[in-house]
Formats: C-alpha cells, structure tokens, sequence
C-alpha cells in the first residue's frame, strides 16, 4: 500500500515537472504577445496620429486656400464691378445729350406734325401740356437751359414757367408751374434713344415724357411713365433760335403805306376800299387812297395794330396756319391775331411778323402783281416776305370841332352847300344853294387818323369824287361810306 502511495507520489511530482515550465513559457508568451500588441497599438496610433496631422494641415491648407481664393474672387468681383460700373457709367454718360442752349420745337417722332403745347397757350400756373399740330404758336417753343449738373429746364417761351411733374409714379401729370427752385421735378434729361430719337426723362424717380397710350393725336396728354420703349417716349427737337428774341419798338408811330422791296409801287390794299368786317387785304398799284394808308399804333410790349385809316379797323389774321388769310377786322381788344412785330429783315428792309404763331406777313408766291392776295407764311426769306414802311407827312391836324356845319362860299355868306332837293341818292347831285336853314345844308365833320370824314345831315351820307376820279374838275357828290366805288 505505502508503495502504491509512493508511486502516485512520484507520478505527481513529474506531472508538476512538466505542467510548470509549460506554465512559465505560456506566460512569458502572453507577456511577449502583450508586447507586441503594446508595439502595435503605439505604431497603429502614431500613424492615427500622423494621419490626423496631415489632415489637419490639409484641411488647413485648404481653407486657407479657399480664404486666399475668396479674397481674390472679392478683389475680382469689386475690379468687375468696379469696371462695370464704370462701363454703366460711361454708357450713361454717352446716352445722355447736352444739346446747344437755345428754342426748339419738341415734335413726336412718329409724327413731327404733333408738337408739345402748353394748351390753349395759357400763361398760369398748372396749365396742361398736351399734344397738338404745331404751328409755330410760342406756347410750342420751349427754351432748353442746363444747370452745372447737366440737368436741363423746358421753358415754354410765351408763358417763362417751366415743365413741371405734378406727383409721383406712373402716370404723373406734366404740367407748367413757376420755377420752384430746381427742384427734381422740373429737371430734365434728354438721351438718345435706341431708335436714334430722344427720350426726356424726369430727374424725378427717373420716369419718362410720355404721350398717353402712345396716342399722337390732337390734345393726347403728356404724362410720365417708365421707360417702355414705346411710339409716345419717341422724341424729335429742332432748335429754332440761339435765345428768346425779344420784340421791341423799330418805326415810330404815324400813318404809312407798306408796299413792296423789290416793286415800291405795289402797296397793301384793303380791296375795294370796302369798311366791313372780312375786307380781303391785296397787292394794288399805289393810288394814294386812304385805303392804301395804315395807322401804326405801338402797343409798349414790342407789337404794333395796323389800322387802315379808311375804316379804322386792324389787320387780322384769319384763322391759322401757313396762308392764314388776312383781312380787316373791327378792333377785337388786343387778341394776337391783330398784333403784329415789325423788324429789320436780313435784306436790310423790313419783316412784319403776327403775334399769332410768329408767322409773316406774305405775298402769295412771291408774285408782286396787282390782286396778289396777300396772307401768313412761316419764315421763309422769300421776296413776298419783304417789305417797305415809307411815312405819310401830309396828314391834316386836327383844326376844327367834330360838330355840324354849314360850308359857305367865301364871296357870299348866304349861300352853302347842300343836297340837291334834299335828296337822299348816291351820286346825289351837290350845289350851292341859297340858305334855308335845313337839314340838307348842313354837313357832320369827323375827324379820323389825319383826315376829316364830311356827311350831309339828312342822309349821313358822304361827300365823294364821282367815280373815284381824283382829279380836276371832277364833280363831288354824296354816296353811302363804300370805297368799292
């Protein structure tokens, strides 16, 4: 027994033998493995590490990129910019026209016909603008007068305001006022626009002229609007003059015949001598009548009425227009038909020029001929325009009271002068006759421009040259006021 306990003794003590070196290398392998997962986690984590850095470093390398890319991209777009503003700039600058100061007519460039007007050539303030033919009326002439900023004034010559934006936005009205100062909206910019006309654009939020609904018809209003590139902002300007001329006083009062520069015998003629109202004004072979003598009246504001001192009337413009007739017309108190402007013509003679649209007094084609119908023409420097104004010095003063008289021969104060039978007849015979007292001998004197009117009493009509025969020897008779004869 105690051999068989031996025995399992030693068997035990050789199984430690061998469990325990086994047990040994098994741990110092686990130590050698630790270590070298120690090695390889410390390698795994500096290349971690390492990757992390260059990473970082080209992320920030990017970003500073990126910074130095934006920077010249904001460089590059404020040179862009820069660049296209001042392409912007220049473009302006090459589309905004500074024309010559001076008077234009401002027409639409669709239809030249229709002129800017100032309606009714009304001088307050707040009259409209709109669309009408033109015909040289100074409510269609505008002077155009730039300030230092290259902004202009429209000034309608006949009223000195200015084209004025009333309101604001679309459709704001275009009227005149006074001049307020050079405030946005009576300043002006004309451009040419892109069909080679101009455009007139308010300082005022940058709107332009406008014409309603691009109607350019007869009293279609001016408006602002935006730019729409249509018929109604389409624009053509034609200056006039250099500046407003004026009118002053050229010839002095007094009675005159106007006849012809290049034929001094060929002088305006009220036709027929006729006293009424549309009395046709001609060429006539001067015969020193009195309907060939006009009565020069200056007004003190540079325009002078004609008056034909054989009816007192005025020189008219009929109607408008280029040959707008003219007539005799009783004084209609101070209309611009029968103001006209006298000035020296270029030729060194002189121009007669109507108050009405500035148009000249014209002989019909030139043609300085007896019956030549005499009428209103724009400027044209044509022979017809051009005139002579030669002073009549034999006008009589006034001598005697305008009342009733008795004529009498100076042998014999108890005959005068009466109608014949105290007739009431044209060509009614007149002889001297002794005094009775009664009304066919006595006789009204008037007194007009220079001359003396003599009527008998009964019949208020007129001592006359039988037919007209201004010579020796003719009969004198009476006859109704009608220089026809």
């Amino acid at each position: 027994m105690k051999k068989i306990i031996a025995i399992i003794g030693i068997i035990l003590l050789i199984e430690l033998q061998l469990f325990f070196p086994y047990y040994s290398y098994a741990e110092e392998q686990n130590v050698i493995i630790k270590d070298e997962n120690i090695i390889v986690n410390k390698e795994n984590l500096d290349s971690e590490v390492n990757i992390e850095q260059e990473e970082k470093q080209e992320f920030e390398e990017e970003k500073e990129e990126e910074v130095k890319n934006s920077e010249k991209n904001e460089i590059e777009e404020v040179v862009i910019n820069s660049v296209e503003n001042d392409r912007k700039k220049s473009r302006t600058i090459e589309e905004n026209v500074k024309l010559e100061e001076g008077i234009y007519k401002i027409v639409m460039a669709t239809n030249v016909r229709q002129s800017l007007t100032v309606d009714g050539g009304r001088t307050n303030d707040g009259a409209n603008v709109h669309l009408w033919e033109y015909q040289g009326a100074n409510q269609q002439k505008f002077e155009i007068k730039y300030d230092a900023e290259g902004y202009c004034e429209i000034i309608p010559t006949h009223s000195g305001k200015r084209i004025d934006v009333v309101g604001w936005g679309n459709e704001a009205n275009v009227d005149q006022w006074s001049e307020n100062g050079g405030n946005n909206n009576q300043k002006w910019v004309i451009k040419k626009s892109k069909r080679g006309n101009y455009n007139i654009v308010s300082k005022r939020e940058n709107l332009y002229l406008d014409a309603y609904q691009s109607k350019i018809q007869n009293g279609t209003n001016i408006q602002v609007y935006e730019a729409s590139g249509g018929n109604g902002q389409e624009f053509k300007l034609e200056k006039i003059a250099d500046k407003e001329e004026i009118p002053s006083k050229t010839v002095e009062e007094g009675t005159y015949k106007i006849v012809m520069a290049t034929n001094t015998n060929q002088s305006l003629t009220v036709d027929g001598g006729r006293m009424n109202n549309g009395a046709n004004v001609h060429l006539w072979e001067y015969l020193d009548t009195m309907q060939q003598q006009f009565n020069l009246v200056y007004d003190g504001k540079g325009y002078y009425e004609i008056i034909p001192i054989h009816s007192g009337k005025r020189l008219d413009v009929v109607g408008w227009g280029n040959e707008a007739n003219v007539e005799q017309w009783s004084n209609n108190g101070g209309g611009d038909n029968q103001k006209w402007q006298i000035k020296k013509s270029k030729a060194g003679n002189y121009n007669i020029i109507s108050k009405r649209e500035n148009r000249y007094l014209d002989v019909y084609q030139s043609k300085i001929v007896n019956g030549t119908n005499v009428e209103v023409y724009e400027a044209s420097g044509g022979n017809g325009q051009e005139f002579q104004l030669k002073k009549i010095e034999s006008k009589s003063e006034k001598t005697v009271q305008e009342k009733d008289y008795k004529i009498t021969p100076q042998v014999n104060n108890n005959l005068v002068i009466e109608a014949s039978g105290s007739n009431y007849d044209n060509d009614g015979r007149i002889q001297i006759w002794q005094d009775y007292d009664v009304p066919a001998q006595k006789l009204s004197i008037e007194y007009i421009d220079g001359y003396y009117r003599i009527a008998l009493k009964h019949s208020g009509k007129y001592l006359t040259v039988k037919n007209r025969k201004i010579e020796r020897g003719s009969e004198v008779i009476q006859y109704e006021w009608n220089w026809r004869r």
